[in-house]
């Protein structure tokens, strides 16, 4: 069996039926990635990025420690 330029011939059937899944990607694919903070101290948060591109590696780094702000204060008010 084919799919566009694909050849499924391989794979198992059902019913003589063959199951294919295709996974769609939305958005970028963020390979690397930092964790900053510890879990007792404040809490810990890990951030995907894009290390190609520097200037939304750091806006990422900074929008998520103003989140990371933002629940510890959430949890302080909290209790």
């Amino acid at each position: 069996m084919t799919y566009g330029n694909l050849d499924y011939s391989g794979m198992p059937s059902v019913n003589g039926g063959t199951i294919v899944h295709l996974h769609k990607q939305d958005g970028p694919v963020l390979q690397d990635s930092i964790e900053v903070g510890t879990p007792g101290k404040g809490g810990a948060i890990k951030i995907y990025f894009n290390a190609g591109d520097v200037a939304d590696a750091k806006a990422r780094v900074l929008n998520a420690m103003e989140v990371r702000k933002f629940a510890r204060e959430q949890i302080e008010n909290a209790g």
